[in-house]
């Protein structure tokens, strides 16, 4: 009778743990083409193991409105499997975590960028419970993309353009940057200026970046920059007190060494 009692007690517990359980927040990622990056989705009732899960799906939807589409999945009888058709053009990006509900996406390009989500399904209370709630990764590729690195104390910027394009074509929008042909540029902007990398020769695969003003401009206007001026005025000054000890010095010497009279008698 007390074996009965327990056997439905961890029943009920199980199809309570699926009814209430939850997905961690998964953050959205933004990256640049060709990079990679592995979901970190978390189920969140420790109760439930993976041994307990009998299917997992992953669908993918270009936005929020489109309808998500089952590209691969998992089930204990065939394991880890794309789906053909929707799934043929993830078949050499996409590896399975063994043992998780996450996903390791590689080669990434522009293509992949969309809405992903998890659905699992639990047997529990002799019943299939389905959950999917919150259960979504936003991925962002982006193909051109515009990378900037603060290169120095002054605060000019270097723009790297970079993208996955066959016969690249760079040209460059921006202050200081019109007519240039090449992938990377430094710029120092007086004020905050957008600069926009397209690589192809029609201008319509391009990416954008907003630069902050350089905080001294002097080395790319002709002028001196404050680190030249504030040298020169201090090497002026040192050379004045130089010239003021030597001239005390030399006084005080002539004073010194000049013919007095004997005293008499």
């Amino acid at each position: 009778m007390w074996k009965v009692i327990v056997f439905v007690v961890q029943v009920l517990s199980l199809a309570f743990s699926a009814i209430g359980a939850s997905y961690h927040y998964q953050a959205p990622v933004s990256l640049c083409a060709g990079k990679e990056v592995t979901t970190n989705f978390v189920y969140g009732e420790s109760a439930v193991k993976f041994i307990n899960l009998t299917v997992i799906n992953w669908t993918v939807r270009k936005t929020k409105q489109d309808t998500a589409e089952i590209f691969v999945y998992y089930n204990k009888a065939a394991g880890f499997k794309i789906r053909s058709g929707i799934g043929d053009r993830f078949a050499n990006k996409v590896t399975w975590v063994p043992n998780t509900i996450n996903l390791k996406f590689g080669d990434l390009t522009a293509n992949e960028t969309g809405f992903y989500d998890v659905a699992i399904t639990i047997f529990g209370a002799g019943k299939e419970e389905t959950k999917d709630t919150n259960a979504t990764f936003q991925l962002t590729v982006k193909d051109p993309c515009l990378m900037a690195k603060v290169i120095d104390e002054s605060a000019c910027t270097m723009l790297n353009c970079s993208s996955m394009e066959n016969n690249q074509v760079y040209s460059w929008t921006g202050k200081d940057a019109e007519g240039k042909t090449v992938r990377s540029i430094e710029v120092c902007p007086k004020e905050e200026t957008n600069y926009t990398c397209c690589v192809d020769a029609m201008k319509t695969k391009c990416s954008s970046f907003t630069a902050q003003a350089a905080k001294d401009n002097g080395k790319k206007d002709g002028g001196s920059s404050t680190g030249l001026i504030v040298g020169i005025v201090v090497g002026v000054l040192v050379v004045g007190v130089v010239i003021i000890l030597a001239v005390i010095i030399y006084l005080r010497k002539r004073n010194g060494d000049g013919y007095s009279a004997p005293a008499s008698n």
